[in-house]
């Protein structure tokens, strides 16, 4: 899994592409890991993304999204 990690009194928060199921449509699913006391919980998002997708959101600055 591919992940954006967020952490804040003792609550993670990550952002996850999960790449364990493909959609039809060559998509993987984005979902919410929120971790506390130890116990990992996922919920989804409704957004799917291809892998090319995700490197881009991923790997650019916040202001390169926005100029877009």
């Amino acid at each position: 899994m591919l992940s954006q990690k967020y952490s804040r009194t003792g609550v993670t928060i990550t952002i996850v592409c999960d790449q364990r199921r493909v959609k039809k449509n060559e998509k993987y699913l984005v979902k919410l890991c929120v971790c506390l006391n130890r116990k990992q919980r996922y919920f989804p998002t409704g957004i799917a993304l291809s892998l090319e997708e995700w490197d881009t959101i991923h790997n650019s600055k916040k202001a390169d999204l926005i100029k877009v």
